[in-house]
């Protein structure tokens, strides 16, 4: 059998890797950049099938998939209302380490401070303390 011009020998195990291939510029529009938006409704539909695929795809799809984004859509949000996160003082670039999952090489270090109840409220007053998270 071949694939992509690859001679494969019956029984050989093939992998695919989600790192690379949500970062190539045959499907993404600067796939190195940090743009959520690609994913908004409008733009999301003109991304082909299978080229991004973070919880796997077709019948061995993860069934959990809708309520990881779901949740992970909540619990950031209400994170984020309530403090502010930024990387802390010395953290080095994040170099990304291309696994299972990606995970940032080294760990990363950021600083959290809790918002005021004003800038929860909307008022866009911050206040509160900073506090190191590893």
């Amino acid at each position: 059998m071949a694939l992509g011009g690859y001679k494969i020998a019956k029984g050989c195990w093939i992998s695919v890797f989600p790192f690379v291939t949500h970062r190539d510029p045959r499907f993404f529009e600067n796939p190195e950049q940090f743009d959520p938006e690609r994913f908004a409704d409008d733009r999301a539909e003109q991304i082909p099938p299978y080229a991004y695929f973070p919880f796997g795809a077709g019948p061995h799809v993860c069934i959990g998939n809708t309520f990881a984004i779901m949740e992970m859509t909540l619990v950031v949000s209400t994170i984020l209302q309530r403090f502010r996160v930024a990387l802390a003082p010395g953290q080095r670039e994040v170099e990304p380490v291309p696994d299972v999952v990606i995970r940032p090489k080294g760990g990363l270090r950021v600083t959290v401070s809790k918002r005021s109840a004003f800038a929860v409220a909307g008022t866009g007053k911050e206040g509160g303390h900073n506090t190191e998270v590893r």
